[in-house]
């Protein structure tokens, strides 16, 4: 094929600039390749975060539910353990009722030279103070309980001699 030019040849560009035209558009090309490789990049990192919102919402969904059912359980606990509080209340009260019969039964025996001193019930624990007057008021107190059977268990916790007031006796009562 053959080459027409209808332009004068003043008209013609110059080598600069041909030049400075080939290298504006080899600018212009890196340029909408850089452009491309950006949104490239970009859209990717757009679907991949998107992905990870995704995946923390529903996580963040699964735990809220988690925690919502946790409250409620936890509330119905707490609710259970204050029931337990309560029968265990009412129990020992049952207990200490079981403590003061026997100390009452105690202080209730017709045997001179005893004289009461102090009473105390706490959980699982009860402890009665005498003073008694002379040995043989304590062998007789002694003798009466160890033949009654509602007195399954006695622990002398003290025994003391004043020689004013006679024998000073703490027991614990089972």
């Amino acid at each position: 094929m053959v080459s027409i030019n209808l332009l004068p040849k003043d008209s013609a560009p110059s080598k600069n600039e041909l030049r400075f035209a080939s290298a504006i558009n080899k600018i212009a090309m890196f340029s909408v390749a850089v452009f491309l490789l950006i949104c490239v990049f970009g859209g990717g990192a757009y679907f991949i975060l998107a992905r990870q919102l995704q995946s923390a919402n529903d996580d963040a969904q699964r735990l809220s539910t988690s925690v919502q059912s946790l409250q409620s359980s936890e509330s119905s606990l707490i609710l259970i353990r204050d029931r337990v509080q309560k029968a265990q209340a009412a129990l020992n009260s049952r207990i200490s009722e079981g403590y003061f019969d026997k100390h009452q039964k105690i202080l209730s025996l017709d045997i001179p030279g005893i004289s009461f001193v102090s009473s105390t019930v706490d959980s699982g624990k009860s402890v009665i103070e005498l003073e008694i007057s002379g040995s043989a008021s304590m062998a007789s107190l002694f003798s009466t309980l160890l033949a009654d059977s509602q007195f399954s268990s006695l622990i002398l916790e003290k025994l003391s001699y004043n020689s004013l007031t006679g024998y000073d006796v703490t027991l614990q009562v089972y």
